[in-house]
């Protein structure tokens, strides 16, 4: 056994194993009501190293970080410091995207797609759908693209059934048009540029937790584009919001 370790260290580990099982909690229960939920593994996985981290500290008496290096503690320190000021301001703003909205008048309305269950819609979708049921009674003449093609879960593309399901609840079918050949984010908005002139307004539909993300992507796909958030599945939205962060620094860095 090692010196005890100081109160303030105590509480930092008290504080991961804490934060560790809550999100195997988390994780667990995504897994028994939802089955499958992207990202949350992720959410499990940290969930597990921040419990051992603290867990083990605690019991053995070791606070790793004590036992380094002056130099490697500063280090660490700022490259902490730096990681969590960029995370929360991230964060902040996916908030802020996702939760304001435009009030241009636009040309198109252009909406996202999300996974379906075989051939039906899924919550995530459903709530982009009923958006854009809203926006088209705001501007009832403009035309609605759907966009997505057919994952590998999927029995039928996710334009056919976004289309379906606008058709059911009212929308005419001349201004449905449907995109079903993207199967990401950058593919919703490359080929559907291809369906409207260069200079139209488009209204964006898609989860609020994932609305910054599209606007990054419409803006560098060189479009005017303007942004209608939707809700997102409350249950799920916290995994989504921390799986944005990472989506977002992967499409800045990588494409």
């Amino acid at each position: 056994m090692g010196k005890h370790m100081t109160p303030m260290q105590n509480v930092i580990c008290i504080i991961s194993i804490i934060l560790g099982a809550a999100l195997i909690l988390y994780y667990l229960l995504l897994k028994i009501f939802y089955q499958y939920v992207a990202f949350s593994m992720y959410l499990g996985a940290a969930g597990i190293l921040l419990l051992l981290f603290g867990f083990l500290q605690k019991h053995y008496q070791i606070f790793i970080y004590a036992q380094l290096h002056r130099f490697w503690q500063i280090v660490i320190s700022v490259i902490l410091i730096v990681c969590l000021l960029i995370f929360a301001v991230t964060e902040g703003l996916i908030l802020y995207y996702g939760h304001t909205r435009s009030h241009e008048k636009t040309d198109v309305i252009l909406v996202l797609g999300a996974g379906l269950n075989g051939r039906e819609i899924s919550s995530t979708l459903k709530y982009r759908l009923d958006a854009a049921l809203k926006a088209h009674h705001e501007q009832p003449g403009i035309p609605i693209i759907v966009s997505g093609g057919q994952g590998s879960r999927e029995a039928i593309t996710e334009a056919k059934a976004m289309a379906d399901y606008l058709l059911r609840h009212g929308v005419p079918a001349s201004l449905i048009i449907k995109e079903d050949n993207s199967s990401n984010t950058f593919e919703n908005f490359q080929f559907s540029k291809k369906l409207f002139s260069e200079n139209a307004k488009v209204l964006v539909i898609t989860n609020n937790f994932h609305m910054m993300r599209a606007m990054y992507i419409a803006k560098k796909a060189g479009l005017d584009a303007y942004r209608y958030p939707s809700p997102a599945h409350y249950p799920t939205s916290f995994n989504f919001h921390i799986r944005e962060f990472f989506g977002l620094a992967k499409d800045i860095l990588f494409h």
